[in-house]
């Protein structure tokens, strides 16, 4: 097995096996950038005691990666360690976990529990259209102002845990927004990263601002204003909420790429 790391002064610097599990031998303080990039192989990993860092794209494209088990003393996990580990499902990280870089799991779209209690810094777009995530454990001593651009499209979010013990639960982002649930400024942060996507009044979508692909609307949406998604021309796709009521005249138009229409609920 060992004939498959480079490991140079601590840092494993690339990985050439096809193993679906493996234990990171001990000794290793640093995986190096891109080292499991693309293993596709690669289901399960433990990692070693006395790691500090997990590095930039360290784990990118390991599509088939289902659990990952980060030991306590790793300080820094880089960006897009994890981009696109499409069969994620759970990370728990340890206290000792303080900075999460740019895009760390972007497109982990299996993902529904993510508990960071220890990190103060969380990277742009670190959790972008992972359309799963429903339960998050964020660090009490994050600053809400720092919360932008990281869990825009996760609409399914219902829990979030303040580390401490505090829980906050909503119905999803749209009732608790237009409701003006009481929260404390972190949770309501996250709430409005969440729906950054769109402009609302109320559970109304006035607007979508962007351009994406696949778009998922969220639970609580009630009505779609006239045009709101006037000349989106890359969509393909679109889900509806099984809130919705009402679908304005031209709220489409112009989205010369869209294929299909679905609709949740009965």
């Amino acid at each position: 097995m060992e004939e498959f790391y480079q490991i140079r002064n601590g840092v494993l610097e690339s990985y050439t096996g096809r193993e679906e599990e493996l234990v990171v031998p001990d000794g290793v303080n640093t995986i190096g950038t891109g080292a499991f990039k693309a293993c596709i192989s690669l289901k399960r990993v433990v990692l070693p005691p006395g790691l500090a860092v997990i590095g930039n794209d360290a784990f990118k494209g390991c599509r088939k990666l289902e659990e990952i088990k980060v030991p306590d003393g790793v300080k820094i996990i880089g960006s897009y360690a994890f981009h696109r580990c499409h069969a994620l499902r759970r990370i728990c990280l340890p206290d000792s976990v303080e900075e999460v870089g740019d895009c760390a799991f972007l497109y982990c779209d299996r993902l529904v529990e993510a508990r960071l209690p220890g990190v103060k810094r969380l990277g742009a777009q670190m959790f972008l259209n992972d359309v799963r995530l429903q339960k998050v454990e964020l660090s009490a001593e994050l600053e809400a102002e720092s919360i932008c651009d990281m869990f825009t499209g996760c609409s399914r979010i219902t829990e979030i845990i303040l580390a401490g013990g505090e829980h906050v639960r909503i119905a999803n982002a749209v009732e608790a927004a237009a409701s003006g649930q009481d929260m404390p400024p972190i949770a309501r942060q996250v709430v409005t990263d969440i729906l950054k996507m769109m402009e609302l009044e109320g559970r109304r979508l006035v607007r979508f601002l962007i351009n994406l692909k696949h778009v998922e609307i969220p639970e609580g949406v009630e009505s779609l204003a006239k045009s709101c998604f006037f000349d989106k021309r890359g969509i393909v796709s679109v889900t509806l909420p099984s809130s919705l009521r009402e679908i304005e005249s031209r709220a489409f138009r112009n989205c010369i790429s869209l294929e299909q229409i679905e609709f949740q609920g009965e």
